[in-house]
């Protein structure tokens, strides 16, 4: 087994790892793809590239140290809590699992990994991915936000696609090749079409302050253009879906509005229980609404207490395993850790792009840590309506795709 692994370069590994991720819940539909599978295509990336013969190691200390503070944390909440189970260990490895993978990686292990072709390839592999949902949202219009081709769904693609336009960017000013910046257009393009207003938001800040800044002012006015035009087609989709949006909120209460009431929760259980929160698995995680043990839905107490059990029809939702207590990433954060947990959170990010920045420096690169601050703010930003900080395939970008080049000879 190990010599047909051997016989993979660092960089094809790489590849289908991501590809993996990327159509796993597609896959779904033919082969099982359960809950953890995602995760432990991560873990076999990581453990493949440890299991590589290197030059030289390089401890880094800190994140070591962070680790032992977020694994501290768990036993002090859980003792706190009274409540040390195999669901609240995987309701913390769950919420830190991008900082686990990331520690291993962080020691420099001087490894064989070309990063440019593998962003190139990652950078295809989603124009592939969207030409399919892209074609057939122009063929169906004005209905053009049903299709999502492979994506797990409309707004994954989305955020799949901003994050393809941003490593595009990366790109053209490393080539300086015309083809990486027509990628460009057509990935923005691509992101109007779905009519996903945060993606659209998101895409719009970037241009004005990374993309657009680097580009002739001829070409500034033809991407104005073509983009007015593109947004005039769509607009009255997206008016439509902000009437709905708007009308949604004013006639329904915080009880049936499920991100409202999750943030509401998290709110009261912050302060209920401050600084420390309700406890790993208790509100807004995976495992506050699945038992590992019986491996069956279930509700914890938690949301019982706030009267929170039946938001938007999510209790009997979830006798299907169909649930949108999970929309959200922030309520879970500071519900179950407090505003502790939140504060770690932040100190953890920030910590990977410091040594990440520092590589860098070291490779004489700083576009790249520009290109990844980029993504990581797009990726926690989705947090605030979608729980895509959590996903696999995010951690990947904003965790382990760093990790992998911190640990690289580049």
């Amino acid at each position: 087994m190990s010599k047909i692994l051997n016989s993979y370069n660092n960089e094809k590994i790489v590849i289908i790892i991501f590809t993996l991720l990327t159509v796993s819940e597609y896959l779904g539909q033919f082969i099982w793809q359960g809950t953890g599978i995602r995760h432990l295509y991560l873990i076999l990336l990581v453990t493949l590239f440890l299991k590589r013969k290197v030059d030289k190691i390089a401890i880094n200390k800190a994140s070591f140290k962070f680790l032992i503070t977020a694994i501290t944390f768990y036993f002090v909440l859980s003792l706190y809590h009274n409540n040390i189970s195999i669901n609240t260990f995987l309701g913390w490895t769950f919420t830190y699992f991008f900082f686990i993978l990331f520690v291993p990686l962080s020691v420099s292990r001087n490894i064989k990994f070309d990063y440019h072709y593998v962003l190139k390839r990652i950078v295809q592999i989603i124009f592939v991915f969207t030409l399919f949902p892209f074609f057939e949202s122009l063929i169906s219009f004005p209905s053009v936000r049903e299709s999502y081709g492979v994506f797990r769904d409309q707004s994954g693609m989305s955020s799949m696609v901003a994050i393809a336009a941003i490593l595009s960017n990366y790109l053209w000013l490393k080539t300086n090749k015309k083809y990486w910046k027509y990628l460009i257009i057509f990935f923005i393009a691509a992101i109007l079409m779905t009519t996903m207003k945060k993606s659209i938001f998101f895409i719009a800040v970037w241009s004005l302050f990374s993309f657009l800044p680097n580009t002739k002012i001829t070409f500034k006015f033809s991407f104005i253009i073509l983009i007015s035009a593109v947004l005039i087609l769509i607009l009255p989709t997206i008016i439509e879906n902000i009437n709905n949006v708007l009308d949604y909120e004013s006639n329904s209460a915080v009880e049936d509005h499920v991100r409202w009431g999750m943030y509401v929760g998290g709110f009261i259980l912050a302060l209920k229980y401050f600084p420390f929160g309700s406890g790993f698995s208790s509100f807004g995680s995976l495992f506050s609404i699945y038992d590992f043990k019986s491996g069956t839905y279930k509700m914890s107490q938690t949301y019982y207490d706030l009267g929170l059990n039946n938001l938007a029809d999510n209790e009997s939702k979830l006798l299907t395993g169909n649930t949108t207590f999970l929309d959200t990433y922030y309520p879970h954060i500071f519900a179950e850790g407090g505003f502790f947990q939140l504060i770690l959170i932040i100190i953890l990010i920030f910590h990977i792009l410091k040594v990440f920045k520092k590589k860098c420096v070291q490779i004489k690169d700083i576009k790249l840590y520009r290109t990844f601050v980029w993504i990581g703010l797009m990726v926690f930003v989705d947090g605030i309506v979608i729980n895509s900080p959590e996903m696999p395939v995010f951690i990947f970008f904003y965790s382990v795709l760093p990790g992998l080049i911190i640990a690289s000879k580049n």
